[in-house]
């Protein structure tokens, strides 16, 4: 920003009865967020809480299958790991839901390096000097670190 604070947006896809409208609402709303001059984006999937009402909605949506393996499917990747689709939404399909956490950040990103191009060179400075920022940033330090490292983890 102007003044040198650096501002995020924490976002959550797949809210129970959230739609493909409400989604594209979203889309159109990090679009507006960028060009305010947002710097960064935190993305994730709704996940119900146990002991919220919302929980105890899921819980009783679940097949019996699911309410006997909760603990594993908990363990194992929580929300697209049920058979009735995801733990929030059944208006959106877990493919949908998927695509649609993959492609927020791919538009947001793409929007702020190109409205801004002088913020690739931050990137590449934090991204080299292992001092990421931003969470673009360390997804790619994350991708190099694994593409270029040793066996033990670390840069050759």
């Amino acid at each position: 920003s102007r003044v040198g604070i650096k501002t995020r947006a924490n976002m959550i896809l797949g809210f129970p009865g959230e739609t493909h409208s409400d989604i594209f609402k979203t889309f159109h709303f990090t679009v507006q967020m960028v060009f305010a001059g947002m710097d960064d984006l935190n993305l994730a999937q709704y996940c119900p809480q146990p002991g919220s009402e919302l929980y105890k909605k899921f819980y009783d949506s679940l097949t019996e299958f699911d309410k006997k393996n909760i603990e594993k499917i908990w363990q194992n990747g929580f929300a697209t790991n049920f058979k009735n689709g995801t733990a929030g939404t059944k208006e959106l399909s877990p493919l949908a839901l998927k695509f649609y956490l993959f492609l927020l950040p791919v538009i947001f990103y793409s929007l702020y390096f190109l409205i801004k191009p002088n913020r690739i060179f931050y990137l590449f400075k934090n991204v080299i000097n292992r001092n990421p920022e931003r969470n673009i940033e360390s997804f790619v330090l994350y991708k190099l670190q694994n593409m270029f490292s040793d066996n033990k983890g670390s840069l050759t």
